[in-house]
């Protein structure tokens, strides 16, 4: 499970790359903005790394994932102007975002999953101002 998570962890930052390149002129800081797709970049990898090797598949880094993705889904607010968050899914994209719900299921199983589907959605919520269903 957790190398064919890694495989979707890299089509996700494809996807998130594509994304990049197509909003990056829309933001209000896109230097801002290609900074933290780096960070995004690196996170990812080291993920991806920890995870394959073995000693990133506990809890501690599982929260770590979490927080970073939450981080990096509400630093919208600081790259993009609050129209473009109402009518944007977040910069790092949502698919991108996944991973840590992914890795949590995989480590803790469908109530792990939920879990951290909730902090996700939440963080996406506090973005946008409601629970958006697409």
């Amino acid at each position: 499970m957790w190398r064919a998570a890694q495989v979707f962890r890299l089509l996700s930052c494809v996807y998130a790359f594509g994304f990049q390149l197509a909003v990056n002129s829309d933001l209000d800081r896109p230097l801002v903005g290609w900074l933290l797709f780096a960070v995004l970049i690196a996170w990812s990898a080291a993920c991806a790394v920890a995870y394959l090797r073995g000693f990133g598949r506990r809890p501690a880094w599982v929260l770590a994932e979490i927080v970073v993705v939450v981080a990096l889904m509400l630093s919208t607010e600081f790259v993009a102007s609050d129209q473009w968050a109402l009518d944007n899914q977040s910069w790092p994209t949502t698919l991108w975002a996944t991973n840590a719900t992914i890795s949590a299921a995989i480590l803790s199983g469908p109530i792990g999953g939920m879990l951290a589907g909730l902090v996700i959605v939440a963080a996406s919520a506090a973005l946008k101002g409601y629970v958006s269903i697409d």
